[in-house]
């Protein structure tokens, strides 16, 4: 009984393609507006959140950066595209622009395990660490090389 119609499937996709038109076209009429842009960067933002669209979380937050750096809400933007792309390094960073803030404990603490969530943040350094140990133990062992290298003779 729990069987999904394919045309159902299709038609629920049509609209949420029509839904992001729809929104598209009104943050498009709002940015043509004067002394909004604040307003419209907020609102991309809040949308590209629930339509998990990395893309236009880039734009909003890269305008509210520039528009508003301080405002807990453009770190808070910031930080869900950094979890978003997997960069936990720069999910860290906004974490602690966030803490900084002093935003309220219940968000810092969903923003910590979100943040630190799966593989340990460790993992990351070690394994660059490691990376970084063979590469220079093979340059040292290729310059400690007594003998050149030579082609054998046939």
């Amino acid at each position: 009984m729990g069987e999904t119609n394919f045309w159902d499937d299709q038609e629920a996709a049509k609209g949420v393609v029509a839904e992001m038109k729809t929104l598209n076209d009104v943050l498009a009429h709002l940015d043509k507006q004067p002394n909004i842009g604040l307003t419209a960067s907020h609102l991309r933002c809040e949308i590209g959140v629930k339509m998990g669209d990395p893309r236009m979380l880039e734009t909003c937050t890269a305008a509210l950066a520039k528009d508003a750096p301080n405002d807990p809400k453009t770190v808070i933007f910031q930080w869900t595209l950094a979890v978003q792309r997997g960069q936990k390094v720069e999910a860290a960073r906004f974490l602690s622009q966030a803490k900084a803030m002093k935003l309220p404990a219940e968000n810092l603490e969903r923003m910590e395990q979100v943040t630190f969530a799966g593989r340990p943040l460790w993992g990351l350094w070690a394994g660059a660490g490691i990376a970084l140990l063979l590469a220079a133990a093979g340059g040292t062992l290729l310059a400690r090389r007594k003998r050149p290298l030579v082609p054998l003779a046939r």
